[in-house]
């Protein structure tokens, strides 16, 4: 079914009374002017100019009307699941579009070579992020991009180092071809080793760029006469040897064509499907939305916002000495049985070094089948190889390192083959990146625990509550902690979950509902007058009052027992008929008379029209003929609203009321198509017309 949703906007209005006064001085006016403008700057000595950040910063201090919660503008910015932009954009990142080809999609401008980002003070080409400089730039590009694809990773790559360095590796690559028809046999390996570096720094940002354009005018003058001298040969030597530098900068350019076309995290809006947004209490000292962290749950990640610019999907851990991995899982996750904090480990492994298991072991596999008699494996090469899936399931492997070990294999192994001075390269490589304990950073992903995925989110306080097919998960920032039903919930499976007075929690899950206050759990199942089934929605306003649903039941909490009926006093002149239309909100003659026959046998009534004064059970779930979809409660109007598959029903003085629909009695007898005809005034075969009778048949149960 279609689902309709419907936007609201809550407006409250303050009004400030005021009365009349009497004094006896007649400067009372000029007095009054000396009391300071709002109650927290009197309340402060008047010293607020510095902090000024409410409506009295007109008074205290202007700039502060630019602070939160007011703005000077609003960024709204279109959300759309566009699987074709992704494809396009990996498409332009590969070098597969006309040399011609351009085309906007959103507030991106698509060409041949780049995407750019159109605003309205210009085009942007990248959006810049903190990366820690102990981490290689491939690294990051493998844990935070979502493909297997090794071509469009390498385009990734170098699309970053381009942006960052302003050099391209054909530039890099076109002075080694010019050297190469000058040298001889021991000169092309140096040659070709240092240029293998250059372009591994180039990647990794650790390049001076300035030195490129010098290394091309170098080589423009010694080689003007078609020759390189051994003097000349050892200038370009020390040239190639300064192009590099020890480390890059913090903050990293990553464009627009890898965001879209590879990025998890950036590719949010259009990949995946939000399920539940909580915001939980941080350190920040500020009065505003700063003083919380967003956290999102989506189809396949938790995430926190940093609060500038970056997603995080991990917590970034930092292992003390004689640290093991499995001890920092278990520590992280709460789980103690080895054989599942075996698989715990390999994932973690496989998300901090960007590559899985079977990728390693299909390396060592792959390096074994090379080997000829001429290129045997070193004892050292051999037993390192061995012992490389242990390596890395313990996390003993230095990241940076190993990234590099694993693209000399790419580049070494891209003609299915490895010569021996290869060889000799990857057991450098391997050996040297084997250190024998915990990198300085290990990044456990927030979805670590979770065998199934997670259904719901919600935070108390500095909190992040979980609810899976699996449990309940809480994360104290640290570590998470698992409730299930050895810990008193009715069911594991959690469906929904609501907080109010910022440190309680009610619960919805299959066959019950569960209440949480200060470490205690109170169970309520069928025993306390619910049902045996799936509740799906919750929303909690007091320790005594709250409000379950399922498809399309719903009950009420009252402090002692559920309730799934509405307790109704006849008036004079009642009927059943009128009492259920005015209660359910629907105009169905025949619904309604189905259910006052059912309400009347249900109360052992023995009329249609009850007695003034006597009590009348009404089933909440007679109101919802279409199955619920969502709920919150109006504390200031003592409303409840509800969310349905075809529009919104508001309860609230003992009836509910519907909203997106009106009543319409046909003039005659006609189909649904004629009657949504009549209603457009509109003729058949508009589109209007068959939508709006589809609308019709789904909403009144019929068939045409």
């Amino acid at each position: 079914m279609r689902k309709l949703a419907l936007s609201l906007l809550l407006i409250t209005t303050m009004v400030v009374g005021h009365g009349e006064a009497f004094a006896g001085v007649s400067d009372a006016a000029a007095l009054f002017l000396r009391i300071a403008a709002g109650a927290r700057a009197a309340g402060m000595g008047e010293a607020f100019v510095a902090i000024a950040d409410d409506a009295t910063a007109t008074h205290w201090n202007p700039a502060g009307l630019g602070r939160y919660p007011l703005t000077s503008e609003f960024h709204v910015i279109k959300v759309t699941d566009d699987e074709a932009m992704r494809e396009k954009a990996q498409k332009i990142l590969s070098g597969n579009v006309s040399d011609d080809y351009s085309e906007t999609i959103g507030q991106f401008a698509f060409r041949k070579g780049n995407i750019v980002r159109v605003t309205e003070s210009g085009e942007e080409r990248f959006i810049e992020y903190e990366i820690d400089p102990d981490m290689s730039v491939i690294q990051y590009i493998a844990v935070n991009t979502r493909t297997d694809d090794r071509d469009l990773l390498k385009a990734g790559v170098r699309a970053i180092a381009e942006e960052n360095t302003g050099v391209t590796f054909e530039q890099i690559n076109l002075q080694r071809k010019r050297l190469l028809k000058f040298l001889n046999g021991a000169q092309t390996t140096e040659i070709n080793r240092l240029f293998e570096t250059i372009v591994a720094n180039w990647q990794n940002l650790k390049i001076v760029p300035e030195s490129i354009l010098f290394l091309e005018e170098k080589l423009g003058f010694v080689l003007a006469d078609e020759q390189l001298a051994p003097d000349e040969y050892s200038q370009v030597i020390e040239t190639l040897t300064s192009v590099s530098k020890k480390s890059r900068p913090r903050t990293v350019k990553i464009p627009y064509k890898v965001l879209l076309a590879l990025w998890k995290d950036y590719s949010l809006p259009w990949q995946s499907k939000i399920i539940d947004i909580a915001l939980m209490d941080n350190d920040i000292p500020e009065d505003n939305y700063e003083q919380y962290d967003v956290w999102v749950l989506t189809a396949n990640e938790l995430m926190r916002w940093d609060g500038v610019s970056f997603w995080e999907s991990s917590l970034e851990t930092y292992p003390q000495k004689g640290d093991y991995l499995e001890n920092l899982v278990a520590a992280y996750t709460g789980e103690s049985d080895e054989d599942k904090l075996s698989l715990l480990d390999e994932k973690v492994a496989a998300f901090n070094y960007g590559v899985d298991l079977k990728h390693v072991e299909n390396v060592t596999s792959s390096i074994r089948a090379s080997i000829t008699g001429e290129t045997a494996l070193s004892e050292t090469f051999d037993s390192d190889l061995e012992n490389l899936p242990d390596f890395f399931k313990q996390m003993t492997l230095d990241p940076n390192r190993f990234s590099i070990f694993l693209e000399d294999f790419e580049k070494a192994y891209a003609d299915d083959s490895l010569m021996r001075d290869e060889l000799d390269k990857l057991e450098f490589a391997l050996h040297g990146s084997i250190i024998g304990h915990l990198p300085k950073v290990v990044y456990l992903p927030y979805t670590l625990p979770f065998p199934s995925k997670p259904t719901c989110i919600a935070a108390i306080e500095k909190l992040l509550w979980i609810g899976t097919d699996d449990g309940l998960y809480v994360f104290n920032g640290r570590g998470w902690q698992k409730y299930t039903t050895e810990d008193e919930l009715p069911s594991n499976k959690i469906n929904a979950l609501s907080v109010f007075d910022k440190n309680r929690l009610w619960v919805a899950m299959d066959g019950g509902v569960a209440y949480y206050y200060k470490g205690k759990w109170t169970p309520y199942t069928s025993e306390n007058g619910l049902e045996d089934i799936e509740f799906t929605q919750i929303y909690g306003y007091s320790r005594d009052k709250a409000w379950v649903a399922s498809e399309n039941k719903l009950f009420f909490f009252n402090g002692n027992e559920w309730r799934s009926d509405f307790k109704y006093v006849a008036v004079v002149n009642d009927t059943l008929t009128r009492i259920v239309r005015e209660f359910t909100g629907i105009y169905d003659e025949g619904y309604l008379k189905q259910v006052a026959d059912e309400i009347k046998a249900k109360d052992s009534l023995l009329t249609d029209f009850p007695e003034p004064g006597a009590e009348i059970m009404i089933p909440f779930e007679v109101a919802f003929r279409h199955p619920i979809t969502s709920m919150t409660y109006d504390n200031n109007h003592n409303r409840l609203w509800v969310g349905t598959t075809h529009g919104l029903k508001i309860f609230g003085d003992g009836r509910f009321r519907v909203f997106g629909y009106k009543t319409y009695t046909a003039p005659e007898d006609m189909s649904t198509a004629e009657a949504a005809a009549d209603f457009l005034k509109e003729e058949i075969g508009s589109g209007k017309v068959e939508q709006l009778a589809e609308l019709i048949k789904s909403y009144n149960y019929i068939e045409d």
